[in-house]
C-alpha cells in the first residue's frame, strides 16, 4: 500500500487517571469516555480538525493549520474543566506524518504523543514549531517551560505551556507547574501574592507575571535571582571551597532582602561548570535574573567580579569588581546585595540592612575554617569526612567562640555521627544541644539552629512534638536553601506524613520545590507521601523513573502483586535480599504471601542477625511479624526498636499493616513515648 507524506498539526489528548478510574468504577469511566468523545467531535468540527483515531482514553486528531489546532485545544480543555467530571492533558506538534490507508504514524505523531505525556492535568503543551506560529497571535499566551529529552526523539524539544484568554479554564490557570525530566526538575513560579505569603519563610511580597519573566525596570515585581557558582580564578583547585563558599553566602545575603528571592544552593550548584546559555538556565528553574561571578584569591588579597544579567533580553543589569583585603570578604557579600537591590530599584529597610552580614564572626581565619568544614560536608557522608569537618569547626570555634553558623554545623555533624559511628545518643544529644543553645543566645532568630535542634529531638530524643515545634519555627525564620545543612529539611517533611498528615507534607514539599527545583530528596519523600495517602497513581508515576528502581517493587507491594515483586527483585538484583531496610520487609512478606515460607523464614532470620549491627531494622522485623499475624513477636520487636531509637517507629500510626497493633497497651506506651508525652 502506498505511503503518503504530509506536514500536519497533530493534537494528542489524554484523560488523566483514567486507568485507575476504570479499575474502580467501570460504568462511570465508560460514561466519561463517551462524554470526552462528544466534546472532541463538537470542537473538531467547529475548528476544522480531523478525528484520526481513538487510542484507549486518548484522541489523535490533525489540523490543516496551527492556529485552529490551538484554539480547538483551548475550547476542549475549557469545557472539560468547567464540567469538572474529569481532566485532560493535551500535546500539540507540527511535523511530518506518514499516511498508509487509515493508519497514521511518523515523527510528527510520536512527538505530539510524547509532549502530551509531559503535560500536567489541565495543561496544554506545544512544541517550539507550534509556538513560532502562534506567539504573536492575539489572545494566546505562552510560557517556555524548558528543554526536554523525549523518548525515541533524538534531540531535546523545547516545550511551551499555552493559555487561550477567551477560554479562561480555572484549572489551566492554576496549573503552571514545574516539570520533571531526566536532566532537570523545572520550577515555574506560579502563585500570586496571597498564596506565596503562606509558603515564604520570611515576610515578603510577591508579584510575578505567570507567563513572562519580570521586567527588571519594574520595581513592583518580585525579583527571583539564580546565583551561578562563582568561578575559581585563583589558579589553585584547592581554593574551590572558597569560591563555592562565597557563592553560598551571597545566596544567603540576597535572600535577606525583601522583594528578592534566590534559589537554593543545591539548585545553583547543579549548574556548576555548565555550558548552558543563561536563558536556558533561567527558563529551566523559573528565574528572572542570573548572577554570575568569579573570585581570585592571592595571599591576603581578593578580587570578586560579579554580573547581574537579564537572560531574556541578554542585557547587563549591573556589574561590579571588588578589590579588597581578603579579611573583608564578608563586607563584599553585603555590598553585592546592597548594590543589586539598588540596581533593581528596591529600597532596603533598616531591618533588612541590619540582617545583612549578621553572623557575628569577626575573624577571617575562623570564617575560612568554617568554609572548609562546610565544603567537606558536601563530600561523601562518611565518619572520616564528618570528623575532619568537625576538626575544622573546633579550630574555628577556638578562635571565634561566638560563631552561630559554626556552632550549628558542629551540632548537626554530631547528630549525624551518632548513627554513622554508633555513638551514645543521649550524650551526643546533650553535646549538640549545648552548641545550639549557645548559637540561639547569640542569634535568637537563627532559623537553621532551630531546624537542627528539631532534627535532634526527632532522631535522638523521641520528642516528636518538640521536634515539630522547632521545625516550624526554623521554617518560618529561614529562607529554604540558605542553610549549609539542607538535608535537615528532610525530617520536616517526614514528621508530617509520619504524624498522619500527608497532605500537609505534600504542601510543604511543593513550597520547597519553588526554591529548589533540584531538591535531591524529592522523589523519595514524594513516594512515601503517596504511600501514606494510598495514592497508587502517584506511586506509579514515581516508579516510572529509572532512577527510582526501589520504588517499583514498593508499588507492586502496595497493589498486592507479590509474585511480580519477587520476579522483579530476583531479575534486577543478584540476590533476593536488598540491603535496604524499608524494602527488605516487603520482600520477606511477599515470600510468605506467595507460600514460600522457607525463603521467607531464611530472609527473616537474616534480618534478625543483621539487626545486631544494622540501624533502624527492628521496626521492619516487627512489620514482617505483624503482616504474618504474629502479634506477640511484632510487639516484642517494636519494643526493641524503641530501645534502639529506631526512627521508623514514627510510621506506626500510618502504616496499614501496623495499625492493627495500636490498640495494644504496650504499643500505646511506645507511641506516647516517641511523641515525647
Amino acid at each position: 500500500m502506498a505511503h503518503t507524506y504530509q506536514l500536519a498539526t497533530i493534537m494528542f489528548t489524554d484523560i488523566v487517571g483514567y486507568t485507575a478510574l476504570m479499575g474502580k468504577d467501570e460504568k462511570k469511566s465508560l460514561a466519561i469516555l463517551q462524554k470526552n468523545k462528544e466534546i472532541h467531535q463538537k470542537y473538531l468540527k467547529k475548528y476544522g480538525g480531523k478525528w484520526l483515531k481513538e487510542m484507549g482514553d486518548g484522541v489523535l486528531a490533525s489540523f490543516h493549520n496551527v492556529t485552529d489546532a490551538v484554539y480547538c485545544a483551548g475550547a476542549i480543555m475549557n469545557e472539560v474543566e468547567l464540567a469538572e467530571q474529569f481532566h485532560l492533558r493535551i500535546g500539540i506538534n507540527l511535523g511530518e506524518i506518514v499516511m498508509q490507508g487509515t493508519e497514521i504514524y511518523g515523527d510528527g505523531v510520536n512527538i505530539a504523543s510524547r509532549i502530551q505525556g509531559q503535560a500536567e492535568s489541565g495543561q496544554i503543551l506545544v512544541s517550539e514549531s507550534i509556538y513560532n506560529n502562534i506567539k504573536n497571535k492575539e489572545g494566546i499566551e505562552s510560557l517556555c517551560i524548558g528543554s526536554f529529552n523525549l523518548k525515541n526523539v533524538e534531540s531535546e524539544i523545547v516545550l511551551y505551556a499555552i493559555n487561550i484568554i477567551n477560554f479562561p479554564s480555572k484549572s489551566f490557570i492554576a496549573k503552571k507547574k514545574y516539570r520533571v525530566q531526566k536532566k532537570a526538575i523545572i520550577g515555574i513560579i506560579i502563585f500570586f501574592c496571597a498564596l506565596i505569603a503562606v509558603f515564604l519563610f520570611v515576610d515578603k511580597t510577591f508579584q510575578f507575571d505567570i507567563f513572562r519573566a519580570p521586567n527588571t525596570q519594574n520595581a513592583s515585581l518580585y525579583k527571583s535571582i539564580a546565583v551561578l557558582p562563582f568561578i575559581n580564578m585563583s589558579g589553585d583547585p584547592e581554593q574551590s571551597y572558597f569560591s563555592d563558599g562565597i557563592t553560598e553566602d551571597v545566596i544567603t545575603e540576597l535572600g535577606k532582602v525583601r522583594n528578592i528571592s534566590t534559589f537554593s544552593r543545591n539548585t545553583s550548584f547543579n549548574y556548576k561548570g555548565t555550558k548552558k546559555p543563561v536563558k536556558q538556565i533561567a527558563s529551566e528553574i523559573g528565574a528572572a535574573l542570573i548572577l554570575s561571578g568569579s573570585i581570585r584569591r592571592e595571599l591576603d588579597k581578593v578580587r570578586v567580579n560579579v554580573q547581574l544579567i537579564d537572560p531574556y533580553s541578554d542585557k547587563n543589569v549591573w556589574s561590579e569588581s571588588f578589590d579588597r583585603e581578603v579579611k573583608y570578604i564578608l563586607d563584599i557579600q553585603k555590598d553585592i546585595a546592597v548594590n543589586i537591590a539598588g540596581a533593581l530599584n528596591i529600597t532596603i529597610s533598616e531591618q533588612d540592612r541590619g540582617n545583612l552580614n549578621d553572623s557575628g564572626v569577626k575573624n577571617f581565619e575562623a570564617y575560612d575554617l568554617f568554609l572548609k568544614a562546610r565544603d567537606k560536608t558536601r563530600d561523601s557522608l562518611t565518619v572520616d569526612v564528618y570528623r575532619r569537618s568537625q576538626q575544622y569547626l573546633d579550630e574555628a570555634l577556638s578562635i571565634e567562640p561566638d560563631f552561630p553558623e559554626a556552632l550549628t554545623l558542629w551540632a548537626y555533624i554530631q547528630e549525624e555521627l551518632t548513627y554513622l559511628a554508633g555513638m551514645d545518643k543521649k550524650e551526643n544529644a546533650r553535646l549538640a544541644n549545648e552548641k545550639l543553645e549557645r548559637a540561639l543566645i547569640l542569634r535568637p532568630n537563627y532559623g537553621d539552629a532551630y531546624i537542627v535542634k528539631g532534627s535532634i529531638k526527632f532522631y535522638l530524643e523521641w520528642k516528636m512534638k518538640e521536634a515539630q515545634d522547632n521545625f516550624y519555627k526554623g521554617w518560618q525564620l529561614s529562607e529554604y536553601g540558605k542553610t549549609p545543612i539542607s538535608v535537615c529539611y528532610c525530617p520536616i517533611i517526614e514528621t508530617e506524613y509520619m504524624s498522619g498528615n500527608p497532605e500537609k507534607a505534600l504542601k510543604m514539599l511543593r513550597s520547597i520545590e519553588k526554591y529548589d527545583p533540584y531538591y535531591p530528596y524529592r522523589e523519595n519523600q514524594l513516594f512515601f507521601i503517596y504511600e501514606a495517602q494510598g495514592n497508587l497513581d502517584g506511586m506509579r508515576e514515581i516508579a516510572k523513573n529509572p532512577k527510582q528502581s526501589l520504588a517499583v517493587p514498593a508499588y507492586m507491594y502496595a497493589l498486592g502483586q507479590y509474585d511480580s515483586l519477587i520476579q522483579y527483585v530476583e531479575s534486577q538484583f543478584d540476590r533476593a535480599w536488598i540491603p535496604n531496610n524499608w524494602l527488605s520487609s516487603m520482600i520477606v512478606i511477599s515470600y510468605f504471601k506467595t507460600g514460600n515460607n522457607a525463603k521467607g523464614n531464611a530472609l527473616l532470620k537474616q534480618m534478625i542477625e543483621l539487626s545486631q549491627t544494622e540501624r533502624n531494622l527492628a521496626y521492619f522485623i516487627a512489620r514482617v511479624y505483624s503482616a504474618t499475624g504474629d502479634r506477640l513477636e511484632a510487639i516484642k520487636w517494636l519494643q526493641v526498636a524503641y530501645e534502639q531509637n529506631d526512627y521508623w517507629l514514627y510510621a506506626l500510626i500510618w502504616n496499614s499493616e501496623m495499625k492493627t497493633l495500636l490498640a495494644d497497651p504496650k504499643v500505646k506506651e511506645i507511641v506516647d513515648g516517641i511523641w515525647g508525652q
